[in-house]
């Protein structure tokens, strides 16, 4: 165990089955190696475990002897009975909920990313009023005309990622497919709109990179994955709100290992919708200034 080959070492004494059948208590002993929290603390839940069952056995064994039926044994052992269910992370299984979050994060980082980037080159080398007149003044054209081939890209990307967790390695997955594909779209449009919206409050190219790279990172944090929303003060509860990343994880979390029906992630869908919608709405004149400018107020 101190090689880090063993979490765990339980030592049965000599004559364990008779001294319990004689009425004698026995000691097991558990040694197991705190420094790993989880697997630590998994195993010395499993030996609980197993000495409480031993330790029902004896005792309901010892009440039927005396004419009680096996259902009163029971009760009279545990006349509380727990029911126990791990919200955050159900399989307790680090693999499981931490590469979900962090493939995820990693993934609307690169959207974000991307997004400014692909607008940004263009007002930093003082394009885009050119752009604004090769579509006759219409900034939607121009949005979708770079936006669109991108969002296809990265839902692609984004399926080979989810088939990556859900298939190929075997993450488990009960709940509906439909609904985790729209959420996975609505992250890269609120991504985009974001995107489109750092670049519109922007002074340079250089300073739209950091706010989104800012903005992706962060976001991790917000998303109650490290620790929980409800433990946070109420501002940061509310701000938490603000990152499409929240909402695409619980929803992702609820559809895959909590396995809930999908009317449960309505909300999480519709809050993505507005999260779409209201960076872009916010920004769009500005925008439409910043191209009509065609470059950024500082050129680096």
């Amino acid at each position: 165990m101190s090689l880090g080959k063993a979490y765990g070492v339980v030592t049965i004494p000599q004559n364990f089955e008779a001294d319990l059948k004689s009425g004698k208590q026995v000691n097991i002993i558990n040694q197991y190696n705190s420094n790993f929290l989880l697997a630590g603390g998994l195993e010395y839940k499993a030996f609980r475990k197993v000495i409480g069952t031993i330790s029902a056995g004896v005792n309901i064994e010892k009440q039927r002897k005396k004419g009680v039926s096996k259902q009163q044994a029971l009760v009279n052992y545990q006349p509380i009975k727990a029911n126990n269910h791990v919200l955050s992370n159900p399989y307790t299984n680090y693999s499981y909920y931490l590469n979900t979050g962090f493939l995820t994060m990693f993934f609307q980082l690169f959207v974000m990313l991307t997004t400014i980037y692909c607008f940004g080159a263009d007002l930093k080398y003082s394009k885009g009023n050119k752009l604004l007149s090769i579509t006759n003044g219409s900034l939607s054209a121009i949005i979708l005309g770079k936006v669109l081939p991108y969002t296809i890209w990265f839902l692609f990307v984004g399926i080979i990622t989810l088939l990556s967790m859900y298939v190929w390695q075997d993450f488990p997955f009960f709940g509906s497919k439909t609904t985790v594909l729209a959420g996975l779209l609505l992250l890269i449009l609120a991504n985009q709109s974001f995107a489109l919206f750092f670049i519109a409050i922007s002074g340079s190219f250089r300073e739209a990179l950091t706010i989104g790279s800012g903005f992706g990172a962060v976001s991790l944090s917000f998303s109650g994955i490290t620790f929980p929303i409800f433990g946070m003060p109420e501002i940061l509860q509310w701000l938490s709100q603000v990152f499409p990343f929240t909402h695409f994880f619980e929803l992702l979390l609820d559809q895959s290992q909590r396995g809930f029906p999908a009317f449960y992630s309505l909300k999480a869908i519709i809050i993505l919708v507005v999260l779409c919608i209201v960076p872009i709405s916010i920004s769009w004149f500005k925008l439409k200034r910043l191209f009509l400018k065609g470059k950024f107020n500082h050129s680096i």
